[in-house]
């Protein structure tokens, strides 16, 4: 049933209603028109129509929020991929996790990965970990995360020597595209500012 039907087949009974959407839950507010009211306060039926309307408002509420999960959801697994891809070296597989923009700045950091640093990728005996600390959804198509990076590979400039950073944070944007989350870059991910 679409929501322009359900519309519909509310007016029929005397019903509207609106609804109110926000980031993680969808309100779904129903108001009885002046001549619904006028109808036997105590009517079987007045109390059957109240219960469907009450039922369908229900359905429709947790509908809306099972969306928002599954967006966050999505969303988090494509960036926790991307990161392990990405600080692993393994650059090919990060860009498919990413709009066509975004590949330039893959391969940018690809041609310029060398020898040493992959040395000190292979000789780390620390196991890379990578969260999602932060995820927020700023619509259905756009959405910002913070990756925390934990034993990782990190690269500073062209000629400095890669070597295996403690911690790091990343902020990255993921946009929806054809119905898959990618990650969206503007630039080389660069580790934010620790503030002690």
């Amino acid at each position: 049933m679409t929501l322009a039907s359900l519309k519909a087949s509310f007016r029929k009974k005397g019903v509207s209603f609106f609804i109110l959407t926000s980031k993680k839950s969808v309100f779904l507010f129903i108001f009885a028109n002046a001549s619904a009211q006028q109808q036997k306060p105590y009517n079987i039926m007045n109390i059957q129509n109240k219960t469907i309307i009450m039922a369908i408002a229900t359905f429709i509420t947790m509908l809306f929020s099972c969306q928002t999960d599954k967006n966050e959801e999505e969303a988090e697994a494509v960036a926790l991929n991307f990161a392990t891809n990405y600080f692993g070296c393994h650059y090919i597989e990060a860009s498919h996790l990413c709009t066509p923009e975004s590949e330039q700045w893959i391969k940018f950091v690809a041609t310029n990965v060398s020898d040493s640093d992959l040395a000190v990728l292979n000789a780390s005996e620390a196991t890379p970990t990578y969260e999602v600390t932060d995820l927020s959804l700023d619509n259905d198509s756009n959405a910002t995360c913070t990756i925390t990076a934990r034993n990782y590979l990190m690269m500073h400039d062209i000629c400095t020597k890669g070597h295996i950073a403690d911690e790091g944070c990343y902020k990255l944007t993921l946009t929806r595209q054809n119905g898959k989350w990618l990650v969206n870059l503007d630039g080389v991910p660069c580790a934010e500012a620790q503030s002690h």
